[in-house]
């Protein structure tokens, strides 16, 4: 299912995550950075993911999950719902899809 490069990305991101507490995935445009999340979360042994995302991908979001069959939980929603995970659920792990957009301001 994964790819060397990524089982490869997946080995050295758990580790610094682990290490870390943090890790940023910084990857081309259709690499499977979905995939290598999920990897990541999987391998670092995450029981509760939240997966915070655009609106319009959280569909193909849980499509990998499905595919790749983590033995995690996975909640995934998009920024603008966030407010509303109000679950007592303790999570282990946050990704923040599309980081790199976080700085942009919206429209009000």
């Amino acid at each position: 299912m994964s790819s060397d490069y990524q089982l490869d990305i997946i080995e050295r991101g758990t580790d610094l995550l682990l290490k870390d507490g943090f890790v940023y995935l910084a990857m081309e445009v259709r690499t499977g950075k979905t995939l290598t999340a999920l990897g990541i979360a999987d391998r670092a042994c995450a029981e509760n993911v939240l997966f915070i995302t655009k609106k319009k991908g959280i569909h193909s979001i849980e499509g990998d999950y499905a595919i790749y069959k983590p033995s995690f939980y996975l909640q995934v929603i998009n920024y603008e719902s966030l407010h509303t995970v109000c679950d007592e659920r303790k999570w282990d792990l946050i990704v923040c899809d599309e980081a790199h957009c976080l700085g942009q301001l919206g429209k009000p």
